[in-house]
C-alpha cells in the first residue's frame, strides 16, 4: 500500500484494496478506501495539498486560544502576522 502512494500508482492501489485479506482489522479500512475511491484517485493525479493551509489555520487557532480576552482586534491580527512571518496588515489610521 505504501509503495502505491510513494510511486503514485493508482492501479496498484486499486488492486490492493480489492484483494481479499486475512486480517479482520483491515476490512473496515479497505471498505473506506473503496468508498472514497474517486477522491483518492484525484490525490494520485494532482500535486495539490491542503497541508500549508491547514498548518496556517492551526496556528491561528492556537493564537486565538492563547489570546483569549485580547481587547484590540488589530493587535490580534498583528500577532497572527508576526507568528506567520507575514506583514500583510496595515497600521491603523490615527484619528
Amino acid at each position: 500500500m505504501l509503495r502505491a502512494f510513494q510511486t503514485k500508482d493508482y492501479s496498484l492501489f486499486v488492486d490492493l484494496i480489492n484483494q481479499k485479506t486475512l486480517f479482520q482489522e483491515y476490512i473496515p479500512v479497505f471498505k473506506t478506501f473503496r468508498k472514497y475511491q474517486e477522491e483518492i484517485k484525484n490525490t494520485f493525479e494532482t500535486s495539490y495539498s491542503s497541508g500549508p493551509l491547514e498548518c496556517m489555520n492551526n496556528h491561528i487557532k492556537v493564537i486565538n486560544r492563547n489570546a483569549y480576552g485580547m481587547r484590540s482586534f488589530y493587535n490580534f491580527k498583528l500577532r497572527i502576522a508576526i507568528c506567520l512571518k507575514k506583514s500583510v496588515f496595515k497600521t491603523p489610521k490615527k484619528i
